[in-house]
């Protein structure tokens, strides 16, 4: 916003201050967000919240079809 007002970003990446957002229950962010790993802190540090990108299986690299 270009008003000063506080914008919800995730400028370094880290989720840290997340796990003691306990109203939060559902986090949505596109996947370049973080790194793998930041979410898998994460997903152990709150069970409680649900997220797209805890599973692992999403993290996969693409297959190559040459």
């Amino acid at each position: 916003m270009s008003n000063g007002e506080d914008e919800s970003r995730l400028r370094d990446k880290v989720f840290g201050p997340l796990i003691n957002c306990r109203n939060l229950t559902d986090f949505r962010c596109a996947r370049f967000a973080a790194r793998t790993e930041n979410f898998m802190r994460l997903a152990d540090a709150r069970p409680d919240m649900t997220c797209q990108w805890f599973d692992p299986d999403l993290w996969e690299s693409p297959r190559s079809f040459r």
